[in-house]
């Protein structure tokens, strides 16, 4: 008796695929992490700022408290503090400017550094007590 040593017709000869389908899906996944990582960071205080006036509406807190005066004109306003009108510091040395100066309490701050530094807790509200 004697054995044929011819090979297996269904074999073939691809190089190694196995996994490549989860190393494409990691790298998109990384791809993506970065992508979301980037756009918080750029958009991360604005959008702290929203969340933090949806949560004061929700308790029931103005989100900032003014007194009964005529709306300033928006050209005269800082757009550091997008709830009050306040005017645009000079240029440096900046003003000392503190909370007991103006009527205005628990009010948006997006600037950050704050040209008043009126948000000492860096949490995007200025005067709070």
């Amino acid at each position: 008796m004697s054995r044929s040593t011819s090979s297996n017709s269904t074999e073939h000869n691809y190089p190694l695929t196995n996994g490549q389908g989860l190393v494409e899906y990691a790298i998109i996944l990384v791809l993506v992490g970065l992508v979301v990582a980037g756009s918080l960071l750029i958009l991360g205080p604005s959008v702290g700022n929203i969340f933090s006036n949806v949560l004061a509406y929700l308790q029931g807190s103005a989100i900032a408290t003014t007194p009964n005066t005529p709306t300033p004109t928006p050209q005269n306003c800082d757009p550091c503090y997008p709830t009050i009108c306040l005017p645009p510091p000079p240029p440096m040395p900046t003003p000392d400017l503190d909370c007991a100066d103006i009527p205005y309490r628990n009010f948006v701050v997006v600037c950050n550094p704050d040209p008043y530094r009126f948000d000492g807790g860096r949490d995007g509200w200025g005067c709070e007590q």
